[in-house]
């Protein structure tokens, strides 16, 4: 059996990043894991001039019917900053779970950032 690799983009593209305002969030559509052996998301920030305080939030929220998600986070990572760049992370998903919905927040006060959320799902 073949192992196929395809990514998905969640949030914005790497072409069009979506801007999250200081003090909100953005949350993707959900994505169907059930025939998914592996799941690496890449979350890439764009910084201004000068970077927030607080550091970007990524959120995995996770469900077992695709309706009732987490309202704790399954898994949170937390994007570096810094002045003026760019910077991303990948995050290893486990294939334990069946669906998935990836949740940006910019709890900083003033500054905007702009994301680009990615996938790869690996099926068989």
């Amino acid at each position: 059996m073949a192992v196929v690799k395809t990514q998905v983009d969640l949030i914005g593209t790497s072409g069009g990043r979506v801007t999250v305002t200081h003090g909100t969030s953005v949350e993707s559509s959900a994505l169907d894991l059930s025939t998914t052996i592996g799941l690496l998301i890449t979350a890439q920030v764009s910084y201004g001039s000068t970077a927030p305080a607080s550091l970007p939030q990524v959120d995995i929220l996770t469900s077992p019917d695709n309706t009732n998600f987490d309202t704790e986070a399954f898994g949170t990572e937390y994007i570096p900053a810094a002045d003026a760049t760019i910077k991303q992370q990948a995050i290893a998903v486990g294939p334990e779970i069946k669906y998935s919905k990836i949740k940006v927040t910019n709890s900083d006060a003033t500054y905007d950032i702009d994301v680009w959320i990615s996938s790869v799902k690996t099926t068989n």
